[in-house]
């Protein structure tokens, strides 16, 4: 059973791998072919796709259009994930009992313990070990 699942984590991380890499060289190949044809196209169009391929390359803006479009990429997955997945509360059961304090708010309930805690249970002489 432990092996299933390590080759299932392989086996995404694998997954992962390939469509990090593929989106990578796809943008390498796109941003070449931009540069390369640059200089093969006619006019002011030419002149145009030149000047936004030496703007869009220079440090700066190269820095804050990759954080910027890496973050909208980040985004828009996450908000994919949420819509696929459905909530993430959690409702906790809550506690009702003779230990249960009167004046404890019923939002605060869920927060006792119905059994005690380790370091008590080891500090009771009667407890066995």
């Amino acid at each position: 059973m432990i092996s299933d699942m390590m080759k299932a984590e392989e086996e995404n991380l694998g997954k992962q791998v390939v469509v990090g890499a593929s989106i990578l060289l796809l943008l390498a190949v796109l941003v070449g072919g931009v540069i390369m044809s640059s200089h093969f196209l006619p006019g002011v169009l030419g002149e145009w796709v030149g000047l936004m391929v030496g703007v869009m390359t220079t440090p700066v803006f190269l820095e804050i259009s990759s954080f910027i479009i890496g973050l909208t990429v980040v985004l828009a997955i996450n908000h994919w994930r949420q819509k696929r997945a459905g909530d993430d509360f959690v409702y906790l059961e809550q506690v009702d009992g003779p230990d249960t304090p009167a004046d404890l708010p019923e939002h605060a309930k869920c927060a006792i313990d119905r059994e005690k805690p380790l370091e008590s249970q080891l500090a009771d002489p009667g407890v066995s070990q």
